[in-house]
């Protein structure tokens, strides 16, 4: 399995990787509600500026600049970025979402800074690389914003993990199936997994490709105590973007931490 799995998974076969994205498109609206409702309950104004972390083919970025936010969506997948925009021309704010070219590894260069809001939804980046990584990230985007600033990320739970494991899941959808094995390490918390994708193709499905998957899963204490590290000031963890309570079986695990300045 390739230390740079995600430029694997993400730049050299992203139009696998596409066919997720697509699919969770028509959540966007929904999800972008309730972003609204947790960016307001923290302190972030109506039309603030917002940085969206790996964003993807900017699903999120484009659905908050349809609600007054002036987003910029930052992702190292050119495929991704140039669907991204197209999706903001369909929108028509393009105005209000711009995409930048970005390997978040590198956030202490990037150009803008003093945004009211940074993004990191979807599983993304926490986890990828090393745990070192990860705390120079957090550090990275808490300089991205101004004092006050809130940071919302949604890594993969570990307590998910461990509560509902299966070392087989197969996933399907009207244009694609994947079939994952996967496997869990209980010293490092990693998740590695191999994806295998397949296509429809008449009655049947077409093997279109395989990809690896491994990251680091982070239970919520170990995650307050990096972004405390980084210097956030940690403020609520929910089940889901919803602001719904964390429990055990949640599928998720939102947690906003405030820049103090």
């Amino acid at each position: 399995m390739t230390e740079d799995w995600p430029h694997e998974l993400f730049v050299e076969k992203a139009d696998l990787y596409l066919l997720q994205l697509e699919e969770r498109l028509a959540q966007a609206e929904a999800e972008a509600d309730h972003l609204v409702k947790l960016l307001a309950t923290h302190g972030v104004p109506a039309a603030a500026r917002i940085i969206d972390l790996c964003c993807g083919i900017g699903r999120h970025s484009v659905a908050l600049a349809k609600r007054g936010y002036n987003v910029v969506g930052v992702d190292f997948s050119l495929r991704f970025l140039e669907r991204a925009q197209i999706l903001a021309k369909e929108a028509d704010v393009q105005d209000r979402a711009a995409f930048v070219l970005w390997d978040a590894r590198q956030l202490q260069n990037f150009p803008h800074k003093g945004f009211d809001a940074a993004l990191c939804l979807f599983s993304s980046f926490v986890g990828y690389y090393s745990e070192e990584e990860d705390q120079k990230f957090f550090t990275s985007v808490r300089e991205l914003l101004r004092p006050g600033g809130v940071f919302v990320l949604d890594p993969f739970p570990r307590d998910r993990i461990i509560r509902s494991f299966q070392p087989i899941h197969v996933g399907m959808t009207k244009s694609h199936m994947i079939v994952q094995e996967i496997s869990f390490d209980l010293v490092t918390s990693r998740i590695s997994s191999r994806w295998f994708f397949f296509l429809p193709e008449g009655e049947g499905w077409r093997y279109a490709g395989m990809a690896t998957m491994n990251l680091r899963a982070y239970a919520l204490h170990e995650l307050i105590h990096m972004l405390q590290e980084a210097g956030w000031k940690y403020c609520a963890a929910y089940g889901g973007l919803d602001m719904g309570p964390l429990g055990l079986e949640s599928r998720r695990c939102v947690a906003v931490a405030q820049n103090p300045g």
